[in-house]
């Protein structure tokens, strides 16, 4: 009896134990379910955050890349408008500038008519411009402000003449026979006008051109002579238009002698024979 009752009491630890244990894996068992369900509810919340982040990124994209584009459409309007502001204001600029223009040259004083405006290459446009110039001369002789604008012009004619810059578009070689002697004795005739009205401030006006007259009475009877070598005609009228100069600007035989000496053997020879 008693063992038998210890073989029973045995089972029954046996089967409480069991129980127990089944019990305790059940509990493990749900406590694990509970885990990986929290598991993928954390990390259907992280997916659910990372799709919701990119969606407002992208959103956001959208929205900047829209207004720039509409910041863009505007800059554009706006530099067009601009730029047809200028184009307008440039015209508006021309159209005054042009009728400034009109306006300025139906009212140049004396001085500016002698500046070199013109484009026509003629050579009677290189001779009317020294002509100017020395009708300038004329009207100023008793305006010592004139001085520097007719030392600015003795300077022009003495480059134009020896320098070969350019006036009307001609360079002195580039002009015929008769033009040269027409500038050369317009150029004695501004330097005679020079050392009569303005006695007090011819040094002043010639400044290192004082050997002009000197050097452009050589030019004209080199010129002379070649003529008188192959033009009859057009010797004759040289050779009396020098006796006409030499009357009217008081070229003495001595400055023509001390020219010659130091000129050409063609105008020495030229001037023997004459």
């Amino acid at each position: 009896m008693t063992k038998y009752t210890k073989k029973v009491t045995n089972n029954q630890v046996n089967c409480r134990i069991e129980v127990k244990m089944k019990d305790e894996l059940q509990l493990k068992k749900e406590r694990n379910n509970k885990i990986l369900l929290i598991a993928v509810i954390l990390l259907v919340a992280v997916l659910s955050s990372l799709i919701t982040y990119k969606i407002t990124i992208k959103n956001k994209k959208a929205e900047t890349k829209q207004s720039t584009s509409q910041e863009e459409k505007k800059n554009e309007a706006l530099t067009e408008t601009k730029e047809n502001i200028e184009d307008n204001t440039n015209v508006e600029n021309n159209n005054e500038l042009t009728n400034n223009d009109s306006e300025s040259n139906n009212t140049t004083e004396d001085f500016k008519q002698h500046e070199q405006t013109s484009e026509i290459k003629t050579e009677e446009a290189v001779i009317n411009y020294f002509e100017q110039e020395e009708t300038y001369i004329i009207n100023n002789q008793d305006n010592p402000d004139a001085i520097s604008k007719i030392k600015e012009s003795f300077k022009t004619l003495y480059d134009f003449i020896f320098n070969e810059t350019e006036i009307k578009g001609y360079t002195f070689k580039e002009l015929t026979t008769t033009a040269k002697l027409k500038v050369l004795k317009i150029a004695l005739s501004i330097d005679n006008k020079i050392d009569s009205y303005f006695p007090d401030y011819k040094e002043k006006i010639k400044d290192k051109y004082t050997s002009l007259k000197e050097k452009v009475i050589n030019k004209y009877l080199e010129i002379t002579a070649d003529l008188c070598t192959s033009n009859e005609e057009l010797c004759k009228t040289a050779s009396e238009d020098f006796e006409t100069m030499k009357e009217s600007y008081k070229l003495t035989l001595s400055v023509i002698k001390d020219v010659i000496s130091q000129g050409s053997d063609k105008v020495k020879e030229w001037w023997a024979n004459k």
